[in-house]
């Protein structure tokens, strides 16, 4: 039986147990988000940050597999499709259109039942997509199709839209030549034959067709889908919205787990390498993993090599980094071991290209982690699919923080003969208070307020003179319509309504040149910090423009 669904099965009895058990690293809160669900596989976050949970399908034969939409604490079924479930096959994976706001697209990743299931050769893995209308989902519309099953594990499954707008999927390599054994001797015929699409990572246009820049598009004798080869179980990745670099987990067999840095073209050496074992066993080209694990609890391994590694677990889920607000962690890369059933904290290089020392563990007893994002509101969210659950962790709540639902932000640039720059920013949230109120020592008028505007391009502070303060019926407003202490001319703090900001000129620090998302506003009055943080799927254009709407207060502010 494959090792994961071993593990699977194994831990569905242990489920309530971890439950108990479950623990998150200090500073942060884990609360379960979505409940009731049945082996859940990916989620996804709309546009309006409403969440889409796949289920597997089960574990035999053939089958319905559930799309699920999460909505203000209700579940709701948008409608099945039909799988293959057996072994570790079913609805694997989750991706979202860019333009779903005017479309409606979304991508799945499922085993096709069409040609029946009990045998490898009459059913595949493909990549699907249905339009969603309203609570419902139409027939899947077969992009991809044609990737083999043959030991009815490792089938891949991650689908993420990338930074250049293609739909990027990780396949495994089916389980053949793969009878648990010591690195080097496995004997998979798939993962580096460039004319077999298992065993890789695939890059694809939106409607399913080969991108022109693919690096074996027109050569003979090969696959055009192909992004990259030589993997083993590449079950979930992610990108680093700082460098855009693709960061994927690729399950091993008996001895090492893997994270990889992959780019276009590249081998990862399955399967004459499990990590970078045995030694030298790299042909010319190969790529090494940037981090690696041993599974030295195990007596499968006793004698394979991966002494001296950490010992993390045993079964490596691919995972996603950290927003400026998550708690002191922002840029961090946090990803998960099913076996063990943890997800690791990892900090990452200053180059952006390795890790740290040794991940620390961040939530232990995690129910079975499958898959993990970070949301819209900046929390992280992590399928526990033993405990049939959707997890949030978020930065515990300061007693001096409100965390705001943003309205709309707006970061404008000019260049001409004078650079022109404008930023506005309304947040509009029963919750919003004034801390201690007038005469306290949050009241801007007697004690220092500013305001903060942070990205991955930037990071200004802007101070707010007492002396521009005043008190008003509702709150507080602040005005210097001259400009002479700072870009910033108009700040409005309503109890229980609204916090508006207007600043402009060339004092403003932001810059426009590449993607800032996202961005997180701070103004802080004495004691408390209102915290909004606008991500999502913004407008850009370099050098011009950056806006975005209707943002969910954020998990924390930033640090």
């Amino acid at each position: 039986m494959p090792r994961l669904v071993r593990l699977l099965i194994a831990a569905l009895g242990l489920a309530l147990v971890a439950d108990a058990r479950a623990a998150v690293a200090p500073g942060f809160t884990q609360t379960a988000y979505v409940t009731g669900l049945d082996t859940p596989t990916a989620i996804a976050f709309l546009p309006d940050h409403r969440l889409l949970v796949a289920e597997k399908g089960g574990f035999s034969g053939s089958g319905n597999a559930a799309l699920k939409l999460f909505d203000a604490g209700t579940v709701t079924t948008l409608g099945t499709i039909p799988v293959c479930a057996a072994g570790e096959m079913g609805l694997l994976g989750i991706a979202i259109d860019p333009s779903f706001l005017t479309n409606g697209f979304i991508y799945l990743y499922r085993t096709e039942p069409d040609g029946g299931c009990n045998v490898a050769a009459d059913r595949s893995n493909e990549v699907v997509r249905v339009t969603m209308t309203g609570t419902s989902i139409d027939s899947p519309t077969v992009l991809l199709t044609g990737i083999r099953t043959d030991e009815e594990h490792h089938d891949g499954g991650g689908m993420r839209i990338g930074p250049d707008g293609k739909l990027y999927v990780s396949v495994g390599d089916t389980g053949v030549g793969d009878p648990l054994v010591c690195p080097g001797l496995a004997t998979n015929p798939y993962a580096e034959d460039l004319n077999a699409l298992e065993g890789k990572v695939l890059r694809l246009e939106l409607d399913g067709s080969v991108p022109e820049d693919n690096p074996y598009v027109g050569q003979a004798g090969k696959r055009g889908e192909i992004f990259a080869s030589g993997f083993r179980n590449p079950f979930r990745f992610g990108f680093d919205p700082v460098t855009g670099a693709l960061w994927l987990g690729d399950v091993g067999d008996v001895t090492i787990e893997e994270i990889d840095i992959v780019t276009v073209g590249a081998d990862y050496a399955w399967p004459h390498c499990e990590g970078t074992l045995p030694s030298a066993c790299e042909h010319p080209g190969d790529k090494d993993p940037i981090f690696e694990y041993w599974h030295g609890y195990s007596d499968l391994d006793t004698g394979c090599g991966g002494e001296g590694l950490p010992e993390l677990g045993g079964t490596v889920i691919g995972g996603a980094f950290a927003p400026a607000t998550f708690g002191g962690r922002g840029g961090h890369y946090f990803f998960a071991d099913f076996n063990i059933s943890n997800i690791y904290d990892a900090v990452v290089n200053d180059t952006r290209d390795g890790i740290v020392g040794t991940p620390s563990a961040f939530v232990n007893y995690a129910g079975g982690p499958v898959d993990l994002i970070f949301g819209p509101d900046g929390a992280l969210y992590y399928v526990a699919i033993n405990a049939g659950q959707v997890r949030r962790v978020a930065p515990t709540v300061d007693a001096g923080d409100q965390f705001l639902n943003g309205k709309k932000l707006v970061l404008k640039t000019k260049t001409g003969t004078a650079i022109k720059k404008s930023f506005a920013v309304m947040a509009k949230d029963p919750g919003i208070s004034l801390g201690g109120g007038p005469g306290s020592g949050d009241d801007p008028t007697l004690h220092p307020a500013d305001l903060r505007v942070v990205s991955t391009e930037f990071d200004d502070t802007y101070t707010l003179p007492q002396a521009n303060w005043r008190t008003s019926r509702n709150g507080y407003v602040y005005k210097d319509a001259t400009r002479s202490d700072g870009p910033v001319r108009f700040v409005a703090m309503m109890a229980g309504k609204a916090v508006k900001v207007i600043a402009s000129g060339a004092a403003l620090g932001h810059t426009l040149a590449s993607d800032p998302n996202p961005v997180s506003v701070v103004l802080t009055t004495g004691g408390t910090h209102y915290c909004m943080t606008f991500g999502g799927t913004p407008k850009f254009a370099p050098d011009k423009l950056f806006s975005a709407v209707n943002a969910p207060a954020p998990g924390g502010c930033p640090p």
